[in-house]
């Protein structure tokens, strides 16, 4: 498992924001087709309707895993999912 270095951001005395919403590597891991590869007949805005659904339990993971490890600030497209997702982390000790 690779190491967080969050701490060493934190380490500078401002606030950290991490942005992971929906981003390729979430899609690498998860094994999502990545953004604008997909049948050539759809549309752009079909090809990107299905990204959310395609990157969404990675994103809730990485901003919990963020959040633990020091970061300020979330940037999401999927406010609801992740703000509730922090909220069990919360609950159930997860988080600092």
């Amino acid at each position: 498992m690779k190491s967080c270095r969050l701490a060493e951001l934190e380490s500078l005395g401002v606030p950290v924001m991490v942005g992971p919403s929906r981003k390729r590597f979430i899609g690498a891991v998860l094994d999502a087709p990545p953004v604008g590869i997909s049948d050539c007949r759809l549309s752009i805005v079909d090809r990107q309707s299905s990204i959310p659904g395609e990157r969404l339990e990675g994103t809730i993971a990485a901003c919990v895993l963020a959040a633990r490890n020091g970061a300020n600030v979330l940037r999401v497209h999927d406010v609801k999912p992740v703000v509730r997702a922090l909220k069990l982390a919360d609950a159930i000790g997860l988080r600092n």
